[in-house]
């Protein structure tokens, strides 16, 4: 017990509550700092793989080649001279849309879709009975008081 006395009375090493507070309001602006530099660090680098992916293009093109033995070579628009003796490969590509027409053509499509399933509720809500229907608008009461957060 004498020793644990003695312990709790030593004042050896003892930091003071201002040098306390002070290390602790460094420490927490030091972290502020980091994190604001972390996070402009991490946008522009989501930035740079965002404008990466827009500029990713999957055109490509393989030019073709002709041949020819014992007869001469081909010109641009086909074959010439001898029809024999002639070989040859035709060019392949493919050109890449730009990302303004593809996501145009996906708006559109989008529409049409739900074009489609607003004429297919039309068509079931038709074809319901008088029952039905009502139990169909209690449900959806229901669920509109649900999700507005009133109660029953």
């Amino acid at each position: 017990m004498k020793i644990l006395k003695r312990l709790w009375a030593d004042e050896i090493g003892v930091v003071m509550s201002a040098e306390t507070v002070m290390l602790g309001t460094m420490g927490v602006l030091a972290m502020t700092a980091g994190i604001g530099t972390m996070a402009t660090a991490v946008n522009s680098e989501l930035g740079e793989m965002g404008q990466a992916f827009r500029g990713f293009d999957q055109s490509f093109s393989a030019p073709g080649f002709r041949t020819s033995f014992g007869g001469s070579i081909g010109g641009a628009g086909g074959f010439s001279g001898n029809s024999t003796g002639l070989s040859g490969t035709r060019g392949s590509g493919y050109t890449q849309q730009s990302a303004a027409v593809s996501q145009a053509q996906l708006e559109i499509q989008f529409q049409q879709m739900q074009a489609v399933d607003q004429e297919l509720a039309g068509r079931v809500i038709q074809r319901l009975d008088a029952a039905q229907l009502q139990q169909l608008q209690q449900l959806s009461e229901l669920r509109d008081g649900v999700c507005s957060g009133s109660s029953l």
